[in-house]
């Protein structure tokens, strides 16, 4: 359970296998069934999950036959059995018995999780008419839920989707005074009848993204139009705070020297440490300036997320260039742009080297062992090359070949992106089922939750690794029609 709810998913395979071989049986043989039943789903193992799970619905404990009924949820979803899905998540969100396995946060969120998902997969599936009720009465239902104006979204998406833009834009409309604001003016924009109309409403947009994804769209298009506005000016810089507090001062001291006398590793464990501290914020700054002066990227981030004011310095420590030199040697080596490969970087391990997903991803780019074994040999790489995925340089050398890869294949950032996220071939299929689409709407109709959100995240970071560096935003045209993918990385 501890190796499960720690994302190990492989390691908790073996151990229940090394299970089986004891001489005594299990004490609990359903609850083990149902650990190897999730750690096989996390590891995309969806047929064996699902096996496993449908001799655990009729299981003695109310927390196995939820945890099962959760595996045969996502297993049907997967298969395209909309129906038999919804009906086992609206299980799972019927019932409070703890899941073995699952960590802590993910305990107190599965319900509400499983809630939205009944409600959202007829959208999923492209059924629009049934999804807009169904995501209305979720948001109704559940005000509370942080999944509550993501569900008016898909239903003012679904609207649009059917061609009933009067009724689109007066649900977009409520959402433009939320969290989702600078979409549904984007999307408002795409509505409106008149160009002054766009103009006005896409001016909007760009002021409240803050130079995220529809920012970035709305940017496009206002140039398009003409009089498009300059993107919005990063924070202006201020200066270091002087360190608060003895207690802070004397620690920051010792991780002086010891930089001073060339130690760096005791100098970033001394200042690590300091972080860990609730009274951390007044000398956050100056925790993050030194680990960014030692080479560390973790550190500086962390302290500018949790800690910190949006100013120009903080924004450069929230986004580092981990083994910058490694990394742009790479990106110039195949042929890609690299604010777009710390994008990419920064969404998938947020700088963590050790970082590591439910599905067995590893290291700075989140690649999977198999993954890293077939790019090492096309780049001809040493035996053994794939298996140092927690070593920086290697990590980056290997994610940045695939992202290239996919790149060749797909001719458009955007889609390679998803394709990192999602797959070659899954998002291959979305290419082909969405032919000709607009780039926007393209990215708005991607089935995945996670990959959608991903593909804007990267974007948003690769505009601001630019801006960093003194350039213009990256050139995407929201209009482009998606074409067909050529033949290309399929893994």
């Amino acid at each position: 359970e501890r190796l499960l709810a720690a994302g190990r998913s492989d390691a908790t395979v073996s151990e229940i296998s090394a299970a089986g071989r004891a001489d005594e049986p299990a004490a609990d043989p359903e609850r083990l069934a149902l650990l190897r039943a999730l750690a096989l789903l996390s590891l995309s193992r969806h047929e064996e999950a699902e096996r496993v799970a449908l001799a655990l619905v009729g299981a003695g404990a109310e927390e196995v036959q939820r945890g099962a009924r959760l595996v045969l949820a996502r297993a049907a979803s997967r298969a395209g059995r909309l129906e038999e899905a919804i009906r086992y998540h609206e299980d799972v969100a019927g019932s409070v018995a703890p899941i073995p396995g699952l960590p802590e946060w993910r305990q107190r969120d599965v319900g509400d999780e499983s809630a939205f998902l009944a409600a959202w997969l007829p959208y999923d599936a492209g059924d629009y008419a049934e999804a807009i009720p169904a995501l209305e009465r979720f948001a109704r239902t559940r005000p509370r839920s942080r999944r509550a104006e993501d569900a008016r979204w898909f239903a003012a998406w679904s609207r649009y989707r059917l061609g009933r833009f009067a009724e689109a834009d007066r649900a977009f409309s409520t959402l433009s005074q939320g969290t989702l604001r600078d979409g549904a003016l984007y999307w408002r924009a795409r509505m409106a009848r008149t160009t002054e109309a766009r103009r006005a409403l896409y001016r909007a947009c760009l002021g409240a993204s803050n130079g995220g994804w529809y920012g970035l769209l709305a940017q496009a298009r206002l140039e398009r139009l003409g009089g498009a506005p300059r993107p919005p000016a990063l924070p202006r810089a201020r200066p270091l705070p002087d360190a608060q507090g003895v207690w802070a001062a004397g620690r920051l001291s010792v991780a002086v020297e010891l930089l001073g006398l060339g130690l760096r590793d005791d100098a970033l464990a001394e200042l690590r440490d300091l972080s860990r501290s609730d009274r951390i914020r007044p000398a956050a700054p100056i925790v993050a300036q030194l680990a960014a002066f030692a080479g560390d990227a973790l550190l500086p981030f962390r302290m500018a997320r949790d800690h910190l004011l949006p100013t120009r310095r903080s924004l450069r420590w929230s986004h580092p260039e981990p083994s910058s030199e490694a990394l742009r040697r790479a990106a110039e080596g195949f042929g890609l742009e690299a604010a777009l490969v710390l994008g990419v970087l920064r969404r998938e391990s947020r700088f963590d080297e050790e970082a590591r997903s439910a599905a067995g991803a590893e290291g700075l780019m989140q690649l999977r062992p198999p993954t890293a074994r077939k790019l090492a040999a096309l780049l001809d790489l040493p035996s053994g090359a794939a298996e140092r995925l927690s070593d920086p340089e290697a990590n980056i050398l290997l994610g940045t070949h695939y992202l290239s890869l996919l790149h060749s294949r797909f001719e458009e950032p955007v889609i390679a992106v998803a394709a990192y996220n999602a797959g070659p071939a899954v998002v291959a299929e979305w290419v082909r089922a969405r032919r000709a689409m607009p780039l926007d709407e393209w990215v708005e109709s991607i089935p995945y939750r996670e990959t959608r959100n991903y593909v804007k995240g990267v974007l948003a970071e690769w505009a601001t690794y630019r801006a960093l560096a003194g350039h213009a935003p990256p050139e995407i045209d929201p209009g482009r029609e998606v074409r067909l993918a050529g033949p290309g990385v399929a893994f």
